[in-house]
């Protein structure tokens, strides 16, 4: 842990800051699109009324689960992989 001295409380004035809302935006676009896939399950599993049954078949047989896992898992690191090639790219064209 962080001595007493380099912890830092957050006021209301730092709100109204640059800073702030530059920190908290870049977690949000990072994470934008597992988000954004939580939002689409979300609706697919819970209101759409064949997302019941699909969801009790993917929770029943854990075959279909594992598949289902992989798949998110391979997604994500698949858009982690694309940002972090833009990056490097982005760093040599500025060069």
């Amino acid at each position: 842990m962080q001595p007493a001295s380099f912890r830092q409380k957050l006021s209301w004035k730092d709100i109204f800051k640059a800073d702030f809302w530059r920190y908290l935006l870049k977690p949000i676009w990072l994470f934008f699109p597992s988000i954004l896939f939580l939002a689409m399950a979300w609706f697919c599993f819970w209101n759409l009324t064949q997302g019941k049954d699909l969801m009790q078949i993917t929770l029943e047989r854990p075959d279909i689960f594992a598949y289902f896992i992989i798949a998110q898992v391979y997604a994500m690191n698949r858009s982690l992989a694309y940002n972090k090639e833009l990056k490097r790219l982005i760093a040599e064209i500025g060069k």
